[in-house]
């Protein structure tokens, strides 16, 4: 029964961790020299020690076989995300602000014993003159929905995903993530466990891209920056 309940513990903060990996980036206040951490199918994840926190910030990389437009086009569809988000059970855009702003709730599914947790998120995206470059910065927003029993509502998520064109048909894509997930889960269980949620979902982005499965559309590739 206890090795039972352990595994099942276990589980539940790998998916925790693979959910709050997968839910924004963040790339500012940061010390230190990255550290690898894990690679594997063309997938880089490191990790580096932040100022004052006693969580690690992580960062994950991987180049795709797919265009720059189609990469901006699928991160900025939040119908899309559950497809390679595995915990995400509903994302939703609750506000549009203009067109390169909008506010985002998201939900995400955790097994027991870990509580479900959501957020609302502001994300606020650019793209370089040139058009070589993308950025979607994303930051927690208080106060705009009601708090959901059964749910944890996560209060610190702020960051960047970051795609960068890489020839005619080529593109680079980075996460940096450093988050509080909220509740009791140990900071160094967290570090352990937190650099396989990027890793996946870039794996999972990369394959919707690759295999057109997650093809955006015409409408909504013209409509990004």
């Amino acid at each position: 029964m206890a090795t039972g309940f352990r595994q099942r513990l276990f589980r539940a903060c790998t998916a925790l961790c693979a959910l709050l990996a997968s839910v924004c980036a963040w790339g500012e206040g940061d010390t230190g020299n990255w550290r690898p951490e894990k690679s594997g199918d063309g997938i880089h994840v490191y990790s580096r020690a932040v100022d004052g926190s006693s969580v690690r910030a992580v960062k994950a990389e991987v180049a795709v076989d797919a265009t720059f437009e189609d990469a901006v086009a699928l991160l900025l569809d939040a119908s899309q995300r559950p497809r390679w988000d595995e915990l995400c059970a509903e994302a939703s855009v609750v506000r549009r602000v203009s067109e390169t702003e909008d506010v985002i709730y998201i939900h995400n599914d955790l097994p027991w014993p870990v509580s479900d947790r959501d957020m609302v998120l502001r994300r606020i995206w650019s793209v370089d003159a040139d058009r070589s470059r993308a950025q979607i910065r994303a930051s927690v927003m208080d106060g705009v929905l009601p708090e959901i029993a059964g749910r944890v509502r996560v209060t610190h998520a702020d960051g960047v995903w970051t795609i960068e064109r890489g020839g005619a048909t080529g593109a680079h894509i980075t996460t940096e993530i450093h988050t509080d997930p909220g509740g009791p889960v140990p900071d160094w269980l967290m570090n352990a466990l937190s650099v396989q949620g990027p890793y996946k979902a870039l794996r999972n982005i990369r394959h919707l891209l690759e295999s057109r499965e997650g093809d955006p559309g015409p409408e909504l590739r013209r409509a990004a920056p």
